[in-house]
């Protein structure tokens, strides 16, 4: 994705010897301007053809609808199919309702499944979606047939495709609808599609208390952590180009959901 590209960086081996040579470049993100050259290798060094650029179309794929009737875009990075929103069900897609929790000290302690609204306030369920703790996730009946919820290699493999140093700038949704303003050097470009949003989170400790709203996105994986406790989550916040990789947290806690494609 850089200029004047060379061996030391991402490149193809074709063959050997003289005549045509055919490359297929793979794991190309959506909406991506990439610049390509031609290269020969021998004992005396490397030469380079001219250089070549494209732009890469916007990755749609599609629409994918869940049990509620609830739509949702889709979008492809790379290898892998994720919804372009944050899901928004309350049964899982075999039609058993997933109990709807308000009271923060009841979300507190429970250890069964449950989801609510931020600040439990239903307005706020077309821009953000819902909060699920873990035990709603574990099962593996959340997402609509055909789609999952990701595992924490998964989640890595997503911000590899996109370049960790730089996966913040391209999986938030951009402007301040959805998140906080932050200064010019690191707005968001949304050029992936992801379309993350602040859709924060719901503390289990100390009483089920919500965090504020636009100032991180908090998501579910599906790996759980070393203790029976805690299970893997990954953030992503405003005002920043990178994002962590998946790290532990309280299962009881609430947090968002996206959904990715089976292979």
């Amino acid at each position: 994705m850089t200029t004047s590209p060379e061996v030391g960086d991402n490149k193809t081996e074709n063959g050997e010897g003289t005549g045509d040579f055919l490359s297929d470049l793979t794991e190309l993100i959506p909406n991506t301007v990439y610049y390509v050259r031609a290269y020969a290798t021998n004992s005396i060094g490397t030469a380079y053809g001219n250089e070549k650029s494209f732009k890469t179309q916007a990755g749609s794929a599609g629409t994918i609808t869940d049990i509620d009737g609830n739509i949702y875009q889709t979008i492809i990075i790379g290898t892998q199919i994720w919804m372009a929103e944050n899901l928004k069900v309350t049964r899982y897609n075999d039609g058993t309702d997933i109990t709807h929790v308000t009271d923060g000290e009841d979300w507190s302690l429970l250890n069964s499944p449950a989801y609510c609204w931020h600040n439990n306030d239903l307005s706020n369920k077309n821009e953000f979606g819902a909060l699920y703790n873990w035990f709603t996730v574990e099962n593996s009946l959340l997402c609509p047939e055909g789609w999952h919820i990701p595992s924490g290699q998964e989640v890595e493999e997503l911000f590899n495709i996109v370049g960790l140093s730089v996966a913040g700038i391209k999986l938030r949704e951009s402007g301040s609808d959805h998140w906080k303003d932050c200064p010019g050097w690191c707005e968001s470009t949304n050029e992936t599609g992801f379309t993350a949003v602040g859709s924060s989170g719901r503390e289990a400790s100390p009483n089920g208390n919500f965090g504020i709203i636009k100032d991180s996105g908090q998501w579910w994986t599906t790996t759980p952590g070393a203790g029976e406790e805690f299970a893997y989550m990954f953030i992503i916040e405003p005002c920043t180009d990178y994002v962590s990789t998946p790290s532990p947290d309280s299962k009881r806690d609430g947090k968002s959901v996206r959904c990715i494609r089976d292979k």
